[in-house]
């Protein structure tokens, strides 16, 4: 059974403050490096609401809480390193998409 999606916006979240200078470059463990690359996509989904100001208003709860706990865990903002040892912790963000 195949369900349609409609993609009603795609955005980058970034963290909510920059990361300190002295946490930039997160080296990964010897398990880690071994481990083949994994991309992990989380699909969370939540009933509609009756009102568009309130589908609005949680939204943008979702999209400020994100961008709180990425400050807290910002290796998840940045990008693996090319030489794959470490995480550039950059800031760029993860993409939020909105279906």
């Amino acid at each position: 059974m195949e369900l349609p999606v409609e993609i009603l916006s795609r955005e980058i979240i970034k963290p909510a403050t920059p990361t300190p200078p002295h946490l930039k470059c997160h080296k990964l463990s010897l398990m880690d490096q071994l481990n083949p690359l994994k991309y992990v996509i989380s699909i969370t989904c939540y009933a509609p609401t009756p009102t568009e100001d309130h589908s609005t208003i949680t939204v943008a709860r979702l999209k400020q809480s994100l961008s709180k706990a990425l400050s807290l865990f910002y290796p998840l903002a940045g990008r693996l390193a090319p030489d794959e040892s470490s995480i550039d912790c950059n800031d760029q963000g993860i993409l939020f998409v909105e279906a």
